[in-house]
């Protein structure tokens, strides 16, 4: 006998150790999943942007500053 087509597991993704995973996540696990990947996909370092941020406007700040002399 074969399970029927509704009680079917099939794989839907991956757990972070590699097992298979066949049931789906809650809706806030869900999105709290995709925002990872998305900051993954872009290589998002919020550190290292704010660093980079932070130089730029103080060169900028140094820059207006010579200006005005």
């Amino acid at each position: 006998m074969y399970a029927s087509t509704s009680r079917r597991r099939t794989l839907i993704g991956s757990e972070p150790n590699g097992l298979p995973r066949t049931y789906r996540l809650a809706p806030a696990s869900r999105d709290a999943a995709y925002r990872r990947l998305a900051a993954a996909i872009l290589r998002l370092d919020v550190v290292s942007l704010s660093g980079e941020l932070r130089a730029a406007r103080r060169a900028l700040h140094r820059a207006n500053i010579g200006l005005a002399a």
